[in-house]
């Protein structure tokens, strides 16, 4: 039988884990029974979580740095869409009715618990690995090379019924068998990526049952206005192309959850076609040439998370935060001067960057992103930081590259969470020793 190491022992008693731990769990039962997320009456979700809820660990793996956070609340923005009890079962296989939350990794990815069998798998964008179960699933990520983790390729996002063409592809030679696929009316997910298309097959466009769609990495022009005819489209990827517009159809794409435009020569035209696609989860622009944000974006009401890195963009417009679903905003890379002053309030918004802009000081309302955890404000010309205060859940801050030459004690009073601080490259003299003695913050400087 498989027992831990004695580094799970280390870091797990680092976090406040001791043998015999049980905490109470009842609101936290209330909480996922309130998303909806339970379909059967297991009881492996209340047996893990007393014994290891709530635990910060934060661990090295060679240079690698791994963060676990084992709580249920982070990613609420994720679950109202109820994709963890409708989809991601499908996923793993008919025999898992029942996932829910328990946490994340690496600020990124979900941490999941089959409530029937007890089984912890690990989730990113639609790649799935199973971990183990109880503290021998703790016990991979904080130990395993992460190359040396199974992960189930995509598929399985559909169950084998319907599921019938295995990713093909990024192979030129591999063009006409997917084309030859989509004749036969069973493809349901498609990948023509690195194909060197210049434009897109008819055949895609007569295929109304395809779900999700990869034309990522070729040299597209353009796109058809018959792209309409995709009814049942939830994911599309056009990111690495050329295209300089879409096609006004695309708004028929009423089920696209996830759409990603990113490296393009799109300009600021293209948010007021895609604000009228309502369903929107995930939107990526990055690397393109937008310079303005249009204010109908505030129309893509379910918006979650949002890519804007790398474009001409000034001025963040209010109406961005009418999204009020919205989680995980991307700024980063363009030549913003002001913080948007109507954060306050924003109750799922927790993964902002903002690095490499033209900031320099901070509105008060930023204080009010109550549930923020993870800020990247590197790369401005921010000289005080006092009015970054308050955000009680914060947990990784980076301010490198700025123009910061004191520390005020006061604000790190209220981020009592905050675990990574880091104040590379800039003029600062002192750090204060109130500051330094925090248990379990690290500082770079």
């Amino acid at each position: 039988m498989k027992t831990p190491s004695n580094k799970t022992y280390e870091v797990l008693k680092a976090s406040g884990w001791y043998e015999g731990r049980k905490i109470d769990v009842s609101k936290d039962l209330d909480y996922v029974n309130d998303l909806g997320l339970y379909i059967s009456k297991g009881k492996e979700f209340e047996k893990f979580y007393s014994e290891f809820g709530k635990l910060n660990l934060v661990t090295n793996l060679g240079v690698e740095k791994r963060y676990i956070h084992l709580k249920v609340n982070t990613f609420a923005h994720i679950v109202s869409d109820h994709s963890l009890k409708y989809d991601y079962p499908r996923i793993i296989g008919n025999l898992c009715s029942s996932l829910v939350m328990i946490g994340e990794y690496n600020n990124s990815s979900l941490l999941v618990i089959d409530n029937d069998t007890g089984e912890i798998y690990y989730i990113y964008d639609g790649e799935v690995s199973p971990l183990g179960k109880g503290i021998m699933a703790i016990d991979v990520l904080i130990n395993k090379p992460w190359s040396d983790i199974e992960k189930w390729p995509q598929p399985g996002w559909w169950n084998k019924e319907r599921y019938t063409n295995e990713k093909i592809g990024p192979s030129i030679e591999n063009v006409q068998t997917v084309i030859s696929n989509i004749k036969k009316g069973n493809s349901i997910f498609v990948n023509l990526n690195k194909c060197n298309l210049t434009k897109i097959p008819e055949e895609i466009y007569e295929s109304p049952n395809i779900i999700r769609l990869y034309l990522n990495s070729n040299s597209l022009q353009e796109i058809s206005s018959r792209i309409k005819n995709l009814i049942e489209l939830e994911t599309l990827d056009l990111s690495t192309n050329l295209l300089t517009e879409l096609p006004e159809s695309i708004v028929g794409l009423e089920r696209l959850m996830k759409l990603n435009l990113s490296d393009n020569k799109l300009n600021y035209e293209v948010i007021n076609r895609i604000s009228r696609l309502k369903d929107l989860r995930v939107l990526n622009l990055a690397d393109n040439e937008i310079d303005e944000i249009s204010e109908t974006i505030s129309s893509i009401v379910y918006l979650r998370e949002l890519n804007l890195s790398n474009n001409k963009i000034k001025v963040i417009p209010t109406e961005l935060f009418d999204c009020q679903f919205l989680g995980v905003l991307n700024l980063s890379y363009n030549k913003i001067e002001e913080f948007p002053m109507t954060l306050s309030d924003h109750q799922y918004l927790y993964k902002i960057d903002f690095s490499h802009n033209l900031m320099s000081e901070f509105a008060d309302e930023f204080a009010d992103i109550k549930n923020l955890q993870w800020l990247n404000l590197s790369n401005n010309q921010i000289e005080e930081i006092e009015h970054l205060y308050d955000l009680r859940n914060l947990e990784y801050l980076n301010l490198s590259s700025n123009q910061i030459k004191s520390i005020p004690v006061s604000i790190f009073k209220e981020m009592p969470r905050l675990k990574v601080l880091d104040l590379t490259n800039n003029p600062i003299t002192e750090i204060p020793e109130e500051v330094k003695a925090i248990k379990g913050l690290e500082i770079n400087l």
